[in-house]
């Protein structure tokens, strides 16, 4: 994937927005932000963890800061800029709002590009604020194996699509660590001590 896109708002430097639970922060996820920042010319990933999903029909098992936390101990990517801003708010998260939260922050920055999973992207049209989303972003979704992909959310050439890049889910993980499996093979180091040390999802 080379996607150049052209920064015509002033000098900003092209970035794009990564939103999701982590919970836990996992390979999966890693293999997505090195795809990215190595191959889409961008200058900056803001990676948002989630604080109240209001779309997800259950709540994330590890709070808010937790989660916050896993990503700031598994993220080493230099392009990477982990976001706090949901999981200060006790509100729902809203995409939208963050964006604008980000816009009115991050003044040297051009959010162009919205990174979400097929299984959300089918949903996008339930988002708060969704015609003012499509019309303002690029979409780069991570097919999921045996989802099929809504590609009337918005047009063609605002939609970029990679191949799932790991089968890694965190549903998975959880799973294996209540029935006492080892969880390395799907989790860094430093993420595995973590969720050791705290005994989450036990």
């Amino acid at each position: 994937m080379n996607l150049s896109g052209e920064n015509n708002k002033k000098n900003l430097q092209i970035s794009a927005y990564y939103g999701g639970t982590f919970d836990p922060l996992h390979n999966g996820h890693l293999s997505i932000i090195k795809n990215i920042t190595e191959n889409l010319l961008i200058r900056k990933l803001f990676l948002v963890p989630t604080g109240n999903p209001y779309m997800k029909q259950f709540s994330p098992i590890a709070t808010p800061f937790q989660r916050l936390g896993m990503c700031k101990i598994g993220v080493k990517n230099k392009k990477v800029q982990i976001v706090d801003y949901e999981v200060n708010r006790p509100n729902p998260s809203y995409t939208i709002d963050t964006l604008d939260f980000l816009k009115k922050t991050q003044k040297d920055f051009c959010i162009k590009y919205i990174v979400l999973g097929s299984d959300a992207f089918n949903e996008l049209h339930l988002w708060k604020d969704y015609i003012q989303l499509v019309k303002s972003y690029h979409f780069i979704v991570i097919k999921r194996i045996g989802n099929k992909l809504n590609k009337n959310q918005t047009k063609k050439n605002k939609l970029h699509i990679i191949k799932k890049l790991d089968d890694t889910n965190s549903s998975q993980i959880r799973n294996a660590i209540r029935i006492k499996k080892p969880i390395n093979k799907y989790v860094s180091k430093e993420i595995e001590k973590y969720i050791t040390k705290t005994n989450l999802y036990q």
